[in-house]
């Protein structure tokens, strides 16, 4: 890249699931800064071991300067709870 990125990372929020692009918190800061964000957020289930799993096969072969994590306490751990997963319908086949 000619100019700095940044690499995003996190859930549906980041992803910006439910908002037009021109909305998602990482189009605005591309607007206000002038700096490139690569939105990698993913909707579902994706927990910090699926942003880190997903950062080390897709994302860093982009050439960036900065990582912003995304988490949301009150679900993004659920998927590495092994007791949760067993329960949970969408969880339990993975």
């Amino acid at each position: 890249a000619s100019r700095p990125r940044v690499v995003v990372l996190g859930d549906s929020f980041v992803e910006g699931f439910g908002v037009e692009l021109a909305e998602r918190f990482t189009d605005r800061l591309e607007a206000a800064s002038g700096t490139e964000f690569l939105n990698f957020g993913t909707s579902g289930h994706f927990s910090p071991t699926q942003s880190y799993l997903l950062y080390r096969t897709l994302a860093r072969h982009f050439d960036h300067r900065v990582v912003v994590l995304c988490v949301l306490p009150w679900n993004d751990f659920i998927e590495d709870n092994y007791d949760a997963c067993r329960t949970h319908l969408t969880l339990a086949m993975r």
